[in-house]
């Protein structure tokens, strides 16, 4: 595992030092106030002309690190502009990625919001918060960049990698930390890489989001793409979840989010019910990087233990419950039964009849589509190589985004005057 950036200091950049550097770098003049942040350095900056963030990127991270998460935020947005992302502000040349005195930097325009509620998350807040997650996985779908697929500890698809940090972790709670790290390992992480993956934001929790004040069910903006990874949309659901489990009843917690997030982007009962375990390796996966950061960067205690005791208790109620309960809950709580007795062979021949044929001994399932693959039930990938697929592949975001445009303000047919039909 590669901690080379978590293991190099924060830039040394003061508030009157940031001041100089946005006004130097992109002719942006007002007062920095620091913002907490793991790695990177950040500030609030306040002015006649707006108020923005300048993150100044920690020299141990990538060089294309402030580049991929640029780009991702632009993707994003072009997809679904309604998003409550905040835009890249580029420097004079329009280069989306700026530098000074051996730093990288990035520049983005600040979503005034409020802070959420501490405790008590209300349940429409959780709903938003998974909604906001489907939406973010669609809009995300079809980016790719080399930064993504690097060894990074967040990546929860690599988190028994991170079984050395065992050591640092407290003696009482580590035979929990290391039955549940392999629990991971033997049933979470198998079922995990037979899902698709895409770009994951990774860290959608109450410290990456602002609120409507009026309206503090509604998050107005979500930031820090940061801890980007690629791997199964799956992750991003439960990394979203577990920050909402604090406190309260797990099971609880992860229907209402999970059922917000389906609604948005439609998950197949066997992505839900990894939501469980996905949900108990992130708790691990905090843990163990905050054990291993006190050790490392005690000067930083205060910002890496934050969550720590919510994350143990957190785990320890998903623990002292039934799996199979909790799963069965949120699969209810997206309409589905449980199990499902349904075979989908003699359901298709029951109400299609034999006129409409099947293709294979064993016909094909898929799910879903995304680019020249077609993800079966199961979460098996098949390359479509004969498919009546478009040439651009499965769910092309720039069609998806053309279909949802033309459908959001028109659907009808050729018996008006449409002027789309005339000109395709």
């Amino acid at each position: 595992m590669d901690f080379t950036v978590f293991d190099t200091p924060q830039p040394a950049v003061g508030p009157a030092q940031a001041e100089q550097i946005a006004v130097a770098v992109y002719g942006v003049g007002g007062v920095a106030s620091p913002l907490a942040g793991e790695r990177d350095r950040s500030f609030r900056i306040d002015g006649d002309r707006g108020s923005y963030v300048l993150k100044i990127g920690n020299r141990g991270d990538r060089p294309d690190a402030l580049e991929a998460q640029a780009a991702a935020m632009a993707h994003a947005l072009a997809f679904d502009p309604s998003l409550p992302l905040p835009r890249v502000i580029p420097t004079p040349d329009g280069d989306p990625v700026g530098s000074h005195d051996g730093y990288l930097l990035q520049l983005t325009e600040h979503i005034d919001g409020a802070a959420p509620v501490e405790r008590d998350t209300p349940p429409g807040l959780r709903r938003s918060l998974g909604s906001l997650a489907g939406r973010l996985s669609i809009a995300l779908r079809g980016y790719d960049h080399a930064a993504l697929h690097r060894l990074f500890p967040w990546d929860l698809t690599k988190l028994p990698q991170l079984a050395p940090l065992l050591d640092h972790v407290p003696t009482e709670r580590r035979s929990v930390l290391a039955e549940a790290l392999a629990t991971f390992e033997a049933r979470v992480l198998p079922a995990l890489g037979r899902l698709g993956g895409q770009p994951v934001h990774g860290d959608l929790h109450d410290d990456n989001i602002v609120v409507d004040p009026d309206d503090p069910e509604r998050v107005i903006g979500l930031f820090d793409f940061g801890d980007m990874s690629w791997g199964p949309r799956a992750i991003e659901l439960a990394v979203t979840t577990t920050y909402q489990c604090f406190g309260t009843d797990p099971a609880q917690a992860m229907a209402q989010v999970v059922s917000a997030f389906h609604v948005a982007d439609p998950l197949h009962p066997a992505e839900m019910a990894l939501v469980p375990g996905l949900v108990a390796g992130r708790c691990v996966q905090s843990l163990l990087m905050a054990a291993r950061h006190l050790a490392t960067h005690p000067d930083n205690a205060e910002y890496a233990a934050g969550d720590a005791e919510n994350m143990w208790d957190t785990l320890n109620r998903l623990l002292a419950v039934d799996q199979e309960t909790v799963v069965e809950r949120v699969l209810r709580a997206c309409g589905f039964g449980f199990p499902s007795p349904t075979d989908p062979l003699a359901l298709r021949r029951e109400r299609l009849g034999p006129t409409l044929s099947l293709s294979y001994d064993n016909p094909v399932h898929p799910e879903r589509g995304v680019g020249v693959w077609l993800i079966e039930h199961d979460g098996r990938r098949l390359l479509d190589a004969y498919n009546n697929v478009p040439q651009v592949g499965h769910a092309h975001p720039e069609v998806v985004s053309a279909l949802t445009a033309q459908a959001r303000r028109l659907s009808t047919n050729t018996r008006y005057l449409v002027d789309e039909v005339v000109a395709y």
